[in-house]
């Protein structure tokens, strides 16, 4: 399913007024448990936390 498509079924355009947390928290039931680490690092250090590479996040969210 597309990004549209799912934002469509959502009730939510894809006109960028969504924020991360939001985002995050919509898909939370497809992530993995390591996913929802690395989700809860980012949001509790947002926006800094997404500057570094992926493996700084990774290793920041305990994965």
């Amino acid at each position: 399913m597309s990004d549209d498509t799912e934002a469509k079924r959502n009730g939510r355009s894809r006109s960028g007024s969504e924020n991360v947390s939001d985002l995050i928290a919509d898909r939370s039931n497809s992530l993995s448990a390591a996913e929802k680490k690395v989700a809860r690092t980012l949001i509790a250090d947002y926006p800094t936390a997404g500057l570094g590479t992926v493996a700084s996040l990774a290793q920041a969210g305990g994965v």
